[in-house]
């Protein structure tokens, strides 16, 4: 198998790209992300498909991803087609269309920050002057600052917008001679899916349970609950059965129970209800406010006489169908 994949970034316009994948790392399949190095940065993209299966060349040097994020693909390979057709009859780039079908908060970039180091603050007690006095004296208080933060304080201070492109050549100076420390941390959330601590009885809890131990009246009924529920409990629900997040605690130390993280499928539609109207002819939706003024203006114009032209404004799925169709 080729240790060659290609990954879609979320940069506007960019073609897939092909990367490498070293022996240390398992091979990922479409769908999954990865971290892959893109100029200074650090990005995290979407594995597409192998680069063979595409047909790109091989043979060129590639640099290297940096890490799997996912064990299974966190994209089905339809949705990924879909974004693909997307990306090229909107001729936009296939990161911009798959990033658009991510889950909320995918994306680990990295962000260039610098901090003044010993030989750094020895060079600021001499007074220097000029691009490395300001950066020096703005980094003195040990604190890390993007780049683009120094950039913007370096141009306020010398005078304007227009010179702040030197910042990045000024710290990359710096950094060689030793008086800033140059790095490149990671940020961002995985995953932004709502998630509970979910409690699961053990053989240990069992054994408490049988056990004439020094249970505490709290915990025992926790062990009793869990052990009437082989799936677990959410560890709220135990809080409003009475059980408090300290007995909890004290069963997870005594190895009781185990404490896991479940991610929890919200329903969009559980605070909605639909009504229908029964009719002899067919159920119709019964209209909302907004969809049934949106009726009555269109009809009263209709019944005026005059030619003129509408335009009904709403989301996908408000309803503006149904609107038309009423009003045919």
């Amino acid at each position: 198998m080729s240790r060659v994949v290609l990954v879609a970034v979320p940069v506007p316009a960019l073609d897939l790209l092909s990367y490498e994948v070293p022996v240390t790392l398992p091979y990922p399949e479409a769908g999954m992300r990865v971290l892959v190095p893109l100029g200074s940065r650090v990005l995290t993209g979407c594995v597409v498909s192998s680069a063979g299966e595409s047909g790109s060349s091989t043979g060129a040097s590639l640099k290297p991803l940096l890490d799997v994020l996912d064990s299974e693909p966190l994209l089905p390979v339809e949705v990924i087609e879909l974004a693909r057709w997307v990306a090229e009859y909107y001729a936009c780039g296939a990161g911009e269309a798959i990033a658009a079908a991510m889950p909320p908060r995918p994306w680990v970039v990295s962000e260039r920050q610098a901090q003044i180091t010993d030989g750094g603050r020895q060079v600021l007690d001499g007074n220097p002057g000029g691009a490395r006095g300001i950066i020096l004296d703005l980094l003195s208080d040990g604190v890390s600052r993007s780049v683009t933060q120094v950039g913007r304080e370096l141009a306020a201070r010398r005078g304007g917008a227009s010179r702040r492109g030197g910042a990045h050549s000024v710290l990359g100076a710096m950094a060689r001679d030793g008086l800033v420390r140059v790095a490149q941390p990671l940020k961002g959330t995985g995953s932004a899916f709502k998630t509970s601590r979910v409690a699961r009885l053990t053989a240990q809890g069992l054994e408490l349970l049988s056990e004439e131990t020094a249970l505490g009246k709290r915990q025992r009924e926790a062990l009793t609950l869990l052990r009437k529920r082989p799936t677990g409990l959410p560890v709220s629900e135990l809080a409003r059965r009475g059980v408090p997040g300290t007995s909890v605690k004290s069963l997870l130390k005594r190895g009781g129970v185990r404490i896991d993280l479940e991610v929890v499928e919200r329903d969009p539609w559980s605070s909605e209800t639909v009504v229908y109207a029964e009719s002899p002819e067919r159920s119709e939706r019964v209209l909302t406010a907004e969809q049934v003024a949106a009726v009555e203006s269109l009809e009263a114009a209709a019944s005026s006489g005059k030619f003129g032209v509408a335009l009904l404004h709403g989301v996908t799925g408000s309803g503006k169908t149904e609107v038309y169709l009423r009003v045919a």
